[in-house]
């Protein structure tokens, strides 16, 4: 699925494998709601438009935030390390700065991304 020449090529530019999993569920299983569609595109859009929010996410936080979902199989079947568990600290402590820099947009889509992600995070 990583040819550039297919959709998931051609639109992969996550940061994590976690990221890339997403990406690759969405183009498998489309949304068929349209106001789901909306509020993905109104997300996109308030990534597209803050430049610096996006990198900020992608360059700052995502880049360095372990594979969660892998970590949490592990944990499901007992095989868990020490070191894995370390990981999921990590990116437990990443979850305030995560909220934080979604809490600092000031775009139009600012209580969207609070909404879907930012209170979520903050509750973590």
């Amino acid at each position: 699925p990583n040819d550039s020449f297919s959709l998931y090529g051609l639109m992969n530019k996550a940061r994590t494998p976690m990221g890339k999993r997403l990406l690759l569920r969405w183009i498998k299983q489309p949304l068929l709601d349209v106001g789901q569609i909306r509020q993905r595109h109104d997300v996109v859009e308030a990534l597209v438009e803050d430049v610096d929010l996006r990198e900020r996410l992608r360059n700052a936080h995502l880049r360095t935030f372990p594979d969660v979902e892998r970590l949490a199989r592990k944990l499901e079947r007992r095989k868990v390390s020490l070191q894995d568990l370390c990981r999921l600290y990590q990116a437990s402590a990443q979850l305030p700065l995560l909220a934080e820099a979604l809490s600092a947009h000031e775009g139009p889509h600012a209580e969207l991304l609070m909404e879907l992600y930012g209170n979520l995070l903050i509750s973590a």
